[in-house]
């Protein structure tokens, strides 16, 4: 059986971007809010849809989905890239023992379109760890 759980967030502010020019502590400040963001949502998709899941895992696969408000040409490594508070968040929080490759499993990140409710939708999904 396979575990998976959906973490929805906002859109990730301009701050977090790799190419932002926002000022040390605006990135800090936007970092610490987006990665306690993406636990309290880990801990609402883990007790809503499957209260028998561990908190801990060993090893996950990773892709994130971004809706975004308006359809314009955008780059994939920048959108993904202005994700890595929340993998920090889930090494820091002990989710994950780290988020290398050896742990996580990043899966190529999608574009969709939605006007009504911008988001990213990260899907996690627990993995086998690796054998010894």
């Amino acid at each position: 059986m396979t575990d998976t759980l959906i973490i929805t967030l906002r859109l990730p502010g301009d701050a977090l971007s790799p190419t932002s020019r926002a000022h040390e502590h605006k990135v800090s400040k936007e970092k610490k809010l987006y990665g306690g963001m993406a636990y309290i949502a880990w801990r609402e998709a883990a007790m809503r849809h499957s209260p028998g899941i561990p908190i801990r895992w060993h090893r996950a696969a990773a892709q994130a989905t971004f809706f975004w408000p308006f359809n314009r040409p955008r780059a994939f490594a920048i959108a993904s890239a202005s994700l890595k508070c929340v993998w920090d968040q889930l090494k820091k929080l002990k989710i994950l023992p780290d988020d290398d490759s050896d742990h996580l499993t990043h899966l190529p990140t999608a574009f969709r379109l939605d006007r009504s409710n911008p988001r990213v939708e990260i899907t996690l999904t627990m993995e086998p760890p690796h054998a010894s």
